[in-house]
């Protein structure tokens, strides 16, 4: 019986520093996007900047 309670324990640690560990990838990830987002932005930005002062 104590074995049962220890690997229930277990589980249960090793499944909140699973979901824990995936959340924060997810918002890596989130963050990830959202740099490359701005820097495509910034990137239009000058191409339509340059446009205007050639033309």
């Amino acid at each position: 019986m104590f074995l049962v309670l220890l690997a229930l324990i277990l589980a249960g640690v090793v499944a909140f520093f699973f979901f824990r560990n995936r959340r924060i990838e997810q918002e890596i990830e989130r963050q990830r996007r959202e740099e490359e987002i701005e820097r495509i932005l910034e990137r239009k930005k000058q191409e339509i900047e340059q446009n205007r002062t050639l033309g």
